[in-house]
């Protein structure tokens, strides 16, 4: 069986990433992020799709049409190991991460 190559980040520190929730902080598909503290995906997998791990806009950038537009949403800023960072076309997703802050718009 042929290996999937995945589209990890060969760096080492740590990276920054944003995302939003809902205001009862679940997600897509009913996960649930804390407000602050380290997560990890229950359905992890390293290949590059969606689906199977915390997803989020690397440094801020991105498809921002993937967060929430609701007046309020929550705003959460992660830190994740970047060597564990894959890339799906303009957004990212990990493994495991802290939540470092919570923001609203409101």
């Amino acid at each position: 069986m042929a290996k999937t190559k995945t589209a990890r980040s060969k760096k080492s520190g740590k990276v920054l990433f944003i995302r939003t929730c809902n205001k009862d902080m679940t997600a897509y598909g009913g996960f649930k992020w804390p407000e602050s503290g380290k997560v990890v995906a229950p359905d992890w997998n390293p290949r590059p799709e969606c689906g199977g791990g915390l997803h989020g806009l690397l440094w801020a950038r991105g498809d921002w049409s993937k967060t929430s537009g609701e007046l309020d949403a929550k705003w959460l800023v992660c830190e994740a190991d970047a060597k564990d960072v894959v890339e799906i076309g303009n957004k990212i997703k990990v493994p495991r991460c802290t939540v470092r802050s919570v923001h609203t718009n409101m």
